[in-house]
């Protein structure tokens, strides 16, 4: 039997090396961005239970907001509408004491504005009305990317998995800190349709303080355009923010 020549052998891995997708170029910020745009346009409709944390300290007060409920948005012509219903429960601690609030908390954006009732025990249901929100959704649309790249430093971390599918990994550090804002934000997109599935918000330790999270989705459901319309309970008066 003859023997290759090695240089043969070293070219012919040179070659396997080149033409494996692990030598390929490692994704950018602006490749993600043009693929996470594409995928967002392939599906018209999402629905998600949904669930936030945020953990804020402001002097000797410690204030831990936990919630939890459904998320639904709808692609209607060049708009995305989209509805979030919550039921929050805030519990304060200062000085030893203790007190938890507990309200419910619907936001609907029909595309013209944005509308949000807040239902708490014991008070007067309030419904106030402002200007929608581009990248107010969870969609890693132009809109998000826009606000992102021009607030935020960003770097793009390895590939992960969230809810069994692969994700995108983007940290963003913001340029200007605000008091209370997150040190850095870890967003977590899903490949096959453009969802923000995941993001985490942390401190300048690494502590997560922040937490938003999609579980249970489903794509192209239908679901009932009457979804995206606000129902105010009677006796309540909806202030316009808007200016209009």
């Amino acid at each position: 039997m003859t023997q290759q020549p090695r240089f043969l052998t070293r070219t012919s891995l040179v070659i396997m090396l080149l033409s494996s997708p692990t030598a390929l170029a490692e994704e950018t910020v602006e490749s993600i961005e043009r693929q996470a745009i594409a995928a967002c346009e392939n599906h018209k409709t999402l629905s998600a239970k949904m669930r936030l944390t945020a953990d804020l300290t402001m002097g000797a007060a410690e204030i831990r907001t936990e919630s939890n409920g459904t998320y639904e948005h709808q692609r209607q012509g060049e708009n995305v509408v989209f509805r979030a219903e919550l039921k929050n429960v805030v519990t304060s601690k200062a000085r030893g004491q203790e007190r938890k609030v507990e309200q419910t908390v619907v936001t609907i954006s029909d595309g013209e504005a944005s509308y949000t009732l807040t239902i708490q025990p014991g008070i007067k249901p309030t419904a106030t009305k402002g200007a929608p929100k581009p990248g107010q959704t969870v969609l890693a649309d132009r809109h998000f990317f826009n606000s992102l790249k021009k607030q935020y430093d960003i770097r793009v971390l390895p590939d992960d998995e969230v809810e069994g599918k692969p994700a995108w990994a983007l940290e963003a550090t913001p340029r200007q800190p605000a008091p209370n804002q997150p040190a850095k934000s870890i967003y977590y997109i899903h490949k096959d349709s453009g969802i923000r599935v995941k993001n985490t918000g942390h401190d300048k330790t690494g502590r997560r303080i922040q937490l938003t999270a999609l579980t249970d989705l489903k794509l192209d459901a239908p679901i009932d355009s009457k979804r995206f319309m606000l129902d105010i309970p009677d006796g309540v008066t909806i202030v316009d923010t808007t200016g209009k």
